[in-house]
């Protein structure tokens, strides 16, 4: 049997292939600020439909929804050539800032971190944290929307 301390460590940092991004379909977000404490899945794959605390999750995918506005300028970056495509380019502007939080136990919140999305799609991983009570702040720029993929643990 695999010691404790290894065990613990996958639950808390599992590796990138066993994480599977399922779709919030309470999004997309739309401009402004966001307090996402659940999300929710109409089913897939190794979600059942419903809603999800956001503390059982690793992290999350942002991507743009709809056109992203033609004034935003960027830098050329690598391209696979996918269904994305062009998802090295860095755009000047924001579409969206991260803030996880993590709510101590006297009930005051705390941010653990910051993040600015600029690429399509933008990959945020936070700590798995027992205990849960967890949420997400989300502010997406005007003229802009944003779908979320949580990252599951598969």
């Amino acid at each position: 049997m695999p010691p404790l301390t290894t065990l613990i460590e996958l639950a808390v940092f599992p590796p990138l292939g066993l994480l599977q991004p399922v779709l919030d379909t309470s999004g997309p977000y739309a401009t402004g600020d966001h307090t996402l404490v659940t999300w929710t899945t109409s089913g897939f794959g190794i979600r059942p439909a419903g809603t999800y605390s956001v503390w059982s999750t690793y992290g999350v995918v942002v991507v743009p929804n709809g056109a992203i506005p033609s004034t935003w300028g960027y830098s050329i970056g690598w391209d696979s050539g996918g269904a994305l495509g062009n998802e090295g380019n860095r755009y000047y502007e924001r579409f969206a800032q991260l803030v996880p939080q993590h709510e101590l136990i006297t009930g005051f919140w705390i941010s653990l971190d910051h993040y600015d999305v600029h690429y399509v799609p933008d990959f945020i991983l936070w700590p798995f944290r027992i205990g849960g009570g967890d949420r997400l702040g989300l502010h997406v720029e005007p003229a802009i929307s944003v779908d979320l993929y949580f990252l599951a643990l598969v």
